[in-house]
């Protein structure tokens, strides 16, 4: 699975994480990855909405023979065994729901953005709950973004003023409807409004989103080069109110809870 598989996309200087999500039985977040910026090492982030567990490796205790093993803990595409300080987790992966095309960022990809991201997997089931997958790497994160996932309601949204639209927002939002994915893009011409809710016009769609970010712990990200120095606040147990409409018909209105949702809007 090459969304999956190790990028290193810059020779220095970078950062790249595999980031899951574990809801039900446990609701957790753990972030697996690496910086080389002028302080190299790899690490282990771990968040169960209380407590938030951030430890250092040196990167020769890195390897990618099988999916991405740092220290004693291991990611691959079907299992995340987690081991750090008194916490053992080990979750199956089963029913995954990849992107029916081959990457979220579209053409995206190919432009010297700051940040790039791909959908592992869009939904999925463990032993105790559903799954969410994904990955991240780039120099640093955006000035401002804002970054929304739902499993009750398929969902992966991301939005962030990038320089090379004149920080403007360019965004994705994949959703589940009726079984079928459905992408909303910048690069498919999408448009998109943020006040007080987040608002999508692609077409014959219109996707309103209004977040309650609620409980938020500090997490930490990337700045300039790949240095783990920024201050990011995730919440795993948001709510969204999300409407859908069709050709102008609301066919979708419904709350959702134990959102996963960051954002940083100055």
């Amino acid at each position: 699975m090459k969304k999956f598989n190790y990028r290193g996309k810059f020779n220095k200087n970078y950062f790249e994480g595999w980031y899951i999500r574990l809801t039900g039985k446990e609701n957790i977040a753990v972030i697996m990855g690496l910086s080389k910026s002028n302080d190299p090492h790899a690490f282990i982030q771990f968040t169960d909405t209380k407590k938030v567990i951030y430890k250092r490796y040196s990167l020769d205790q890195v390897s990618f023979s099988e999916g991405v093993k740092i220290g004693d803990s291991k990611l691959t595409n079907n299992k995340l065994i987690l081991n750090i300080d008194d916490i053992s987790i080990e979750a199956n992966f089963k029913n995954v729901k990849e992107l029916d095309k081959k990457s979220i960022m579209g053409m995206l990809y190919y432009l010297p953005l700051e940040c790039y991201q791909e959908i592992v997997y869009l939904d999925g089931e463990y032993e105790d709950g559903t799954i969410y997958m994904e990955k991240t790497y780039g120099r640093k994160f955006p000035k401002e973004w804002i970054w929304i996932q739902s499993n009750t309601y398929p969902l992966s949204f991301a939005a962030a003023k990038m320089p090379l639209l004149l920080n403007k927002y360019g965004f994705y939002c994949v959703f589940e409807h009726n079984g079928k994915q459905i992408i909303l893009s910048s690069y498919k011409f999408g448009r998109i409004k943020i006040n007080d809710s987040i608002t999508m016009k692609q077409g014959k769609y219109k996707l309103i989103i209004k977040l309650h970010h609620i409980n938020p712990v500090k997490l930490v990200g990337p700045v300039n080069g790949g240095l783990m120095k920024r201050d990011v606040w995730e919440s795993l147990e948001s709510e969204i109110e999300v409407e859908l409409y069709i050709k102008g018909k609301l066919v979708d209105k419904s709350l959702h809870k134990n959102i996963g949702a960051e954002y940083e809007i100055k």
